[in-house]
């Protein structure tokens, strides 16, 4: 008779711990592509400077 009351509470805090993991997983997904955009913005500047080439707009 215990057994339905408690199952309830359980899938509950199974449901937290999930949404709890995924949120931890999304920012860190998130995060690495800011940074990874950061690292390419930096690259590309870096490159331009440095050899000279022409940018998209086709200014040195």
């Amino acid at each position: 008779m215990l057994a339905p009351v408690k199952l309830p509470a359980k899938v509950l805090n199974v449901l937290k711990y999930i949404g709890l993991g995924m949120g931890i997983i999304e920012s860190v997904i998130a995060e690495d592509e800011e940074v990874g955009a950061k690292n390419n913005a930096q690259v590309r500047s870096s490159n331009g400077l440095l050899d000279g080439a022409e940018d998209d707009a086709g200014t040195i």
